[in-house]
This record gives structure tokens, C-alpha cells and sequence, in this order.
């Protein structure tokens, strides 16, 4: 343990987990339409994408080859396509929520979401 760490109160860290899990109930209750974009070389940002994907009903993930952080300067056209392509989608109306039958419950807590206690 980092001495930082050491000088948190455990309570700091209850409160903590307990924003997160807030924060999660919250962004699950959005039904906006979402278009998450990350590049596959961008590994901080990978389980994130994954999380919101997961969280929002109406979110596509584009998870985009060979590409990092800045996934709009590395792949103009690649992006400019996917970003056009959805918002012509939203503005015709043809980007909905996920299919229900498309969500899993395996039971188990996801990844971004199960810390160490």
C-alpha cells in the first residue's frame, strides 16, 4: 500500500465505491443514443468502452484496428465514416435500444466492477 494510500480513511473508500455504484445505476437509466469508439491499441481505455457499451441501452461500440487513443487522427476516414453513418441512423430514427434479448445476466460482476473486497 502506497503511503497516500495509508493516509485515506477506509471510509474514503466506502464512499468511493459507493459514487461508483451510483454512477453506474445512473448511467444505466439513459436511453440516449451513443456511439463509443476506442481504439484496440488504447488499453486504459478498452474496459471503459466496454463498461458504457454494457451499461447503455442505446450505445454501439466501434472498437477500431490497429489504432490508439486518438482514433479520429490516426483514421480520419474510418471514423468520419462510423460517425457519419451514425448520425444519419439517429436522424432517421433507426438507432434504437439494444435488443433485450442481446443482454446476458451470467451473474457474476463485470470486470470494471469488481474490486478487491
Amino acid at each position: 500500500m502506497t503511503r497516500a494510500a495509508r493516509r485515506i480513511p477506509p471510509a474514503a473508500f466506502r464512499a468511493r465505491g459507493r459514487r461508483s455504484n451510483d454512477f453506474e445505476n445512473a448511467i444505466r437509466k439513459l436511453t440516449i443514443p451513443a456511439l463509443i469508439v476506442v481504439g484496440d491499441e488504447d488499453d486504459r481505455c478498452i474496459e471503459p468502452s466496454l463498461f458504457l457499451k454494457a451499461a447503455l441501452s442505446g450505445s454501439g461500440l466501434l472498437v477500431m484496428p490497429k489504432t490508439g487513443h486518438a482514433a479520429n487522427l490516426e483514421e480520419p476516414d474510418l471514423f468520419n465514416q462510423a460517425l457519419g453513418d451514425f448520425l444519419s441512423r439517429v436522424d432517421a430514427g433507426r438507432w434504437g435500444l439494444r435488443d433485450p434479448r442481446a443482454i446476458t445476466d451470467t451473474g457474476q460482476r463485470p470486470l470494471w466492477n469488481r474490486g478487491s473486497g
